[in-house]
């Protein structure tokens, strides 16, 4: 299998390598399984999650397959909750660290530019100047260059048919593919867009959870684990509102 993550991501995990897979396997669930309780316990304001988290079958497939949704879900929450206890800076940085799934966050970016959050935009560049460091320590300066076209590659997206966007419908309408990705991605972006930016003086966190989910529908890749971050797009909305409802 080849790894489909960011360098920098692949020289924090090293240390895994170091002891035999069955440690390795056990350790990385633990991360997983702290990181999923740890984002509970950040919103356990919000008493339904850890209900909806309990019959979540992405998130069970999640760590049936031994990938790594919690630990997202957890660096996304402590950047919130940090930002909400007036840390931006520290919240940014923390922010950088969830590049691990950089393919959802493509919205995400103009819902702190559009809040004018000018100290959370530093601590996320500081963050990703330091992660670009490390990555650059061990594969190279080039690195963050090489790496779209990696990720481009078919063998990373075996299983394009579980799909649950509009890469899937793109696929389902027929042949040429890349155009009808384009075209229904272009007719999506335009008003999540539009959304964001009439938002963007009203609830900070119910705009992150508006772009969360929009990075979910034109992501060029979702395995059906991916689905769980459903959970974090609930635990950010306003209770009743219709993207809470919707998730």
């Amino acid at each position: 299998m080849q790894f489909s993550k960011p360098d920098d991501y692949a020289v924090l995990l090293k240390p895994l390598a170091c002891v035999p897979f069955p440690v390795a396997y056990a350790a990385f669930q633990v991360l997983n399984l702290r990181a999923l309780l740890a984002f509970l316990w950040l919103f356990r304001h919000r008493l339904e999650l850890k209900w909806i988290a309990l019959i979540s079958i992405p998130l069970a497939i999640s760590f049936a397959n031994g990938q790594d949704v919690p630990l997202f879900l957890f660096l996304f929450a402590l950047s919130v909750w940090l930002q909400r206890k007036g840390f931006p800076l520290a919240a940014g940085i923390c922010f950088s660290l969830c590049t691990i799934k950089i393919h959802f966050l493509i919205f995400v970016p103009l819902v702190i530019l559009f809040s004018r959050r000018w100290r959370m935009i530093a601590g996320g560049l500081i963050g990703l100047g330091s992660l670009t460091v490390v990555g650059a320590l061990f594969e190279g300066w080039d690195w963050w260059l090489r790496y779209p076209e990696y990720f481009r590659r078919p063998i990373i997206h075996p299983d394009v048919v579980q799909f649950l966007n509009l890469r899937r419908i793109a696929m389902a309408l027929g042949s040429n593919e890349t155009v009808r990705l384009l075209t229904l991605s272009a007719i999506t972006i335009v008003p999540i867009c539009f959304a964001l930016w009439m938002t963007r003086k009203r609830d900070f966190e119910e705009s992150l959870a508006l772009a969360l989910l929009g990075g979910t529908l034109v992501s060029y890749h979702m395995g059906f684990q991916d689905g769980s971050l459903l959970l974090l797009v609930f635990a950010l909305a306003k209770r009743g509102s219709i993207l809470a409802q919707g998730t």
